[in-house]
């Protein structure tokens, strides 16, 4: 018999205590690419602490970060594919962070090989397409407005120069 799910695993106290708050579980790839997203999210080490290495991030981590290392073997294109809620979002999170080296996080191994850390720095894009705005443009800064996905990955890649 499987026992209870309440009595093999012990709730976040934020959950026990009842001030969990919603929005802190709305992951958000801008966010933590531009610094604002909540700390759960922002912080490597809270983010993997809290993170259950599935063997399709495993796999994920493994094949991009093998990509940044120059691992010809390693996708070079591929897509991610799950149902609403499948962790798509969380999965590019967690890109994100291994790009930056996965700074403080203690269980690295148990998300990617270590020997397959980026070898130096990584530059970061990423596109919000649900914020985007091709009419008019999203303000990236310096009074410069790009209109397409293309634009602001270049933008964010290499400044107005890149656009």
């Amino acid at each position: 018999m499987i026992p209870p799910i309440f009595d093999i695993c012990t709730p976040r106290d934020d959950v026990v205590a009842g001030t969990m708050i919603d929005t802190d579980f709305a992951a958000d790839l801008a966010g933590v690419v531009n610094g604002t997203a909540p700390l759960e999210y922002r912080d490597a080490t809270r983010f993997f602490a809290t993170t259950y290495p599935t063997r399709g991030l495993w796999n994920l981590l493994g094949n991009v970060c093998g990509r940044l290392r120059g691992a010809a073997s390693a996708a070079s294109v591929f897509r991610l594919d799950t149902s609403f809620g499948g962790g798509k979002t969380h999965g590019l999170i967690a890109l994100v962070h291994a790009a930056r080296g996965m700074q403080g996080a203690p269980n690295v191994a148990e998300f990617v090989d270590p020997a397959l850390s980026p070898g130096g720095p990584v530059r970061i894009a990423e596109f919000d397409g649900e914020n985007a705005d091709p009419l008019n443009g999203r303000g990236m800064g310096d009074g410069v407005y790009a209109k397409t996905p293309w634009g602001e990955i270049a933008y964010r890649l290499a400044g107005e120069a890149g656009l």
